[in-house]
């Protein structure tokens, strides 16, 4: 039975990968220097671009098969407003996902997690962890040393296999942490109400600076709850004093 064939997933690297003329050549590029690599094949390759980097992705094409004939590279059309948009990066990515033929038995996927913005990897990690995009990660950077021998140099490629046992310890700490995080935003403050903890959760996953906001708003408003119920205690406490007078 042949050996499956490796099929890679990225985004087009509208910085890294840039350069036109021949100067490119003299630093690194993710997508090209992915395939440069003698211990990692990449049979395929399948670059998400839109419309208004056209050029670049064709240079980038012609290079990657210059440098490894044997890789197809095609590109799928992703067309964002705005790729730090968190929900509508994660919202296409898993279109595509669903959309997207996977044959398993007979390739193996691995995401590109070097190239796009933050949000675009972060998306991609996500998707991959929750088994939408069935892949490894790959994650790439600049090799090392200096002068020729860094220059000739492809970098540094790393497969990581998020169903490893060995990553569960960073999925068992990320959640510990997580933990930390609502009890410090609670501060210290037992409550079982659910607007409450569920504002705190989400202060939790946010920036540090939405955090703060929601925290305090969301403290704000268990004050505000709490003055309400010791009002309520007091009048109905002054209505059952009264009552008893009266009888």
């Amino acid at each position: 039975m042949a050996s499956p064939k490796n099929v890679v997933f990225g985004f087009l690297g509208t910085q890294l990968d840039g350069g036109l003329g021949p100067k490119r050549w003299e630093r690194w590029r993710p997508s090209v220097d992915l395939c440069r690599h003698d211990d990692f094949v990449v049979d395929r390759l399948v670059l998400f671009a839109d419309a208004q980097h056209a050029g670049l992705y064709d240079v980038v094409k012609k290079d990657i098969e210059s440098v490894s004939p044997d890789t197809t590279v095609e590109a799928v059309a992703l067309e964002l407003n705005d790729p730090w948009d968190f929900e509508e990066v994660f919202g296409k990515l898993l279109d595509f996902s669903q959309r997207w033929t996977w044959k398993p038995e007979r390739e193996s996927y691995f995401a590109h997690i070097t190239t796009g913005s933050h949000v675009a990897q972060i998306c991609m990690f996500l998707l991959t962890e929750a088994r939408y995009l069935p892949a490894k990660l790959l994650q790439t950077s600049p090799p090392r040393g200096a002068g020729r021998e860094k220059r000739d140099s492809p970098g540094v490629l790393s497969v990581i296999d998020l169903d490893l046992s060995r990553y569960d310890r960073i999925l068992s700490r990320f959640k510990r942490e997580q933990q930390t995080a609502r009890e410090r935003l609670k501060d210290g403050i037992a409550t079982k109400s659910a607007l409450y903890n569920e504002t705190i959760d989400a202060s939790s996953r946010s920036p540090r600076r939405r955090a703060r906001r929601c925290c305090c708003s969301a403290r704000r408003a268990l004050v505000r709850a709490s003055s309400r119920s010791e009002s309520m205690v007091s009048r109905r406490s002054g209505r059952s004093s009264r009552a008893s007078s009266s009888s």
